[in-house]
């Protein structure tokens, strides 16, 4: 059976896609906070051993970009969440005109039956 997406609810989709991309952000912005927290260890820990005196000592440093991966950690997910809202509505204001001049996409579907939890049905009993 076909069926055709006529219309997306804008603030619906700018929500989810906001919500769906600040997820994806903290999980990015977990590594790189990682990653940018152990190669300040490191470089401090490799400067301090060469005796270097150009820079920030290892404390400094190791305090230095252990603040900025903290704010990798806590930037990148709302940027990511702002930008992922933002162009959530846009491309469903986009879609909804599109659908007007050319129609929405169809899709074929079939019924396969209630899934597992509807009418209180186990999975053993839908197969």
């Amino acid at each position: 059976m076909q069926k055709e997406l006529k219309k997306i609810n804008v603030l619906q989709a700018g929500l989810f896609l906001g919500v769906f991309y600040a997820l994806m952000g903290l999980v990015i912005g977990i590594f790189y906070g990682l990653f940018i927290m152990m190669f300040g260890a490191i470089g401090a820990a490799s400067a301090s051993s060469m005796g270097s005196s150009g820079g920030p000592g290892g404390a400094e440093m190791i305090a230095l970009m252990g603040g900025m991966g903290l704010m990798m950690i806590i930037l990148i997910p709302i940027m990511s969440g702002v930008n992922g809202f933002i162009g959530g509505l846009i491309a469903a204001l986009l879609y909804n005109l599109c659908a007007k001049w050319v129609g929405g996409i169809k899709v074929e579907v079939a019924d396969i039956g209630p899934t597992p939890g509807e009418a209180g049905l186990t999975p053993a009993e839908v197969t």
